[in-house]
């Protein structure tokens, strides 16, 4: 679902250019975008694109029962 979601977002994106889009978009509201609130489209392309990568952090992880690095919440990633 996350990835589907990301790939509708990212193709209403496509008739600008994402600078363009970033240039256009209204920081305030961008900062009150969340994964529901969708207001501004590049923000909501953000929120899309990081809930795939948590997922995929998270559930990778799992899967193949690996074990995080002691420092791994530290690493800003």
């Amino acid at each position: 679902n996350d990835l589907t979601r990301a790939q509708t977002s990212v193709r209403t994106l496509q008739a600008k250019s994402l600078q363009e889009e970033i240039v256009a978009m209204d920081a305030a509201q961008c900062k009150q975008s969340t994964i529901d609130n969708r207001s501004v489209p590049v923000c909501a392309f953000y929120w899309d694109v990081r809930e795939v990568t948590n997922a995929l952090k998270i559930e990778v992880i799992a899967a193949l029962q690996l074990r995080l690095p002691p420092y791994f919440q530290g690493d800003n990633d």
